[in-house]
């Protein structure tokens, strides 16, 4: 169903146009950006996990004695976090400096939509014992990637982000 009604006249409203700004900083933070989404995730042999790493872990929820939830290699980013409908807002600094092998422990409060009504509202304790990291490798920004984009120089690339994010600040590639 859709509604039939007259838009009133639009003639003679004042439009006005946000004045943006785009810095240097805001340039260099969307060209990262936008080589992150082309990036490769390579395995950290020898390290340990830096924020926003991708850590491989097995994953034990217990309320207690009751083992909540048990997960083996779940996928997870070093920073903040739902893990099964809980917010863990510093899962980053709980797993920052774990290596391979290593276990980290932290609670939370269970939310009150949580799937096992008898447990919602408690605390939990999260269990993540870390099987691999794997860190964002970004492709090179060199001459040959620039020209593979159609761009002579960094200058010219940088030109290009600056003037489009100005151009259209509502756009979701803008920072």
């Amino acid at each position: 169903i859709k509604p039939i009604f007259d838009l009133p006249a639009l003639d003679g409203i004042p439009v006005k146009r946000p004045t943006v700004s785009i810095t240097d900083d805001d340039v260099s933070k969307q060209i990262v950006r936008m080589r992150e989404m082309s990036g490769e995730l390579v395995p950290v042999a020898d390290g340990a996990v830096e924020i926003d790493d991708m850590v491989i872990a097995d994953l034990k929820i217990t309320v207690g004695d009751k083992i909540v939830l048990q997960k083996e290699n779940e996928p997870l980013y070093a920073r903040p976090r739902n893990v099964v409908g809980v917010t863990i807002e510093k899962l980053g600094d709980l797993l920052k400096g774990a290596r391979s092998g290593d276990t980290r422990t932290t609670e939370a409060t269970l939310p009150d939509d949580f799937e096992q009504q008898d447990l919602r509202g408690q605390t939990a304790a999260f269990e993540f014992k870390v099987n691999d990291i794997k860190r964002l490798k970004l492709p090179p920004l060199d001459d040959a990637a620039l020209k593979d984009m159609g761009f002579d120089s960094e200058k010219e690339y940088r030109d290009f982000v600056r003037t489009r994010d100005a151009a259209d600040p509502g756009s979701p590639h803008v920072l």
